[in-house]
């Protein structure tokens, strides 16, 4: 524990700085589920050679929790040292076990209120995901050499708390991190498992609807479909808009909304949805 303690000190100074790892993602959104996931395709692999990954969550152009790399020489032995950690620990925390490491979870464990949340390691707020010393085969934390486990985290959209997970691969050495995907749940205070995504009920989808925007207008055809509704969200899965769409083409005046996208999703009485995306500007 001296060791893990020791080193936890020398990064205070190093978490305030790490610096990011940017991948091309795909979001998706779901309107029963309320998931909200991102793709990182292809997976991207992070080594301690480099800077480190920011995740922006909720696509808000604010980090919300970076996983970080340190190596270097502890007592004459070379060492790979992983962490995660947030620069705003009172409302974005990690889930940990006994001793402070990050927790690696399993698919489809719970991740609600009575995790084990944790703002940081004693005076640090950087959490272990992995520590190695190669040469003498020691390890600290689960994510040694961990393959398709789960970071669970929470953290505020503006006064809520929201729960969610990164699914990761960690080499058996520390030396590297691979990011595949994350997600987490729109709703408030709401539970999500780890690994979850959105529902497939999106993919029994109504056919011939279509949706584009021209400028803040949001234009939907809806054919003859009768007794059909319409809600937009933003990509943090908040409704901006809901009605009943009473005529075969409807458009929707968007000036009081922000630029950005938006997901438009149409359903029909019997069940049927559709979603599409459009971007404002």
């Amino acid at each position: 524990m001296k060791k893990n303690s020791t080193l936890q000190q020398k990064l205070k100074s190093y978490s305030a700085v790490a610096g990011a790892v940017t991948a091309a993602t795909a979001v998706t959104t779901d309107a029963e589920a309320q998931i909200i996931y991102t793709d990182v395709s292809p997976d991207l692999v992070v080594n301690v050679s480099g800077t480190g990954y920011n995740f922006d969550l909720n696509g808000d152009a604010t980090v919300d929790f970076t996983v970080g790399f340190q190596s270097g020489t502890y007592s004459g032995f070379a060492y790979n040292y992983i962490f995660a950690y947030s620069l705003t620990p009172t409302t974005n925390q990690i889930d940990t076990v006994s001793g402070g490491t990050s927790a690696a979870h399993n698919v489809n464990d719970p991740i609600n209120a009575t995790n084990l949340w944790s703002p940081g390691y004693g005076t640090s707020t950087t959490h272990a995901l992995a520590l190695s010393i190669p040469s003498l085969s020691y390890n600290i934390g689960d994510w040694v050499g961990a393959t398709d486990k789960y970071l669970a985290f929470k953290f505020a959209i503006g006064a809520n708390t929201h729960y969610g997970w990164a699914r990761l691969d960690v080499s058996s050495t520390s030396n590297s991190v691979t990011v595949k995907d994350f997600a987490y749940e729109s709703m408030p205070s709401t539970q999500i498992l780890a690994g979850a995504t959105p529902s497939a009920v999106a993919d029994i989808e109504l056919n011939n609807i279509t949706v584009f925007s021209a400028g803040k207008q949001i234009n939907v055809d809806v054919a003859d479909l009768q007794n059909a509704s319409v809600i937009v969200r933003d990509l943090t899965g908040r409704a901006v808009y809901a009605s009943n769409l009473n005529n075969s083409f409807t458009q929707i005046n968007m000036d009081s909304a922000a630029e950005g996208v938006y997901t438009v999703t149409v359903s029909s009485t019997d069940g049927r949805t559709t979603t599409k995306k459009v971007a404002l500007r």
